[in-house]
């Protein structure tokens, strides 16, 4: 698969890749031991997938803030 070659290119990519993944498994394990008092983490595992973790995370933190704050 190129696309896996690429992203284990060399050290620093493979680094870089593997950051990446394990920060989002730790953030959906984190939003699904939180879906009774946070938001619903579908959407949210969806954004990570499709537009990336730095977008996800701020927009979930927000979610639940938003969500706490009504009660």
């Amino acid at each position: 698969m190129p696309l896996i070659e690429g992203a284990l290119i060399n050290g620093a990519a493979a680094g870089f890749t593997l950051d990446v993944v394990i920060s989002s498994l730790v953030f959906w394990a984190f939003m699904l031991s939180q879906k009774e008092k946070g938001p619903a983490p579908l959407r949210f595992i969806v954004l990570n997938l499709f537009v990336g973790l730095s977008c996800a995370l701020p927009v979930y933190l927000w979610a639940a803030q938003s969500r706490s704050a009504q009660g």
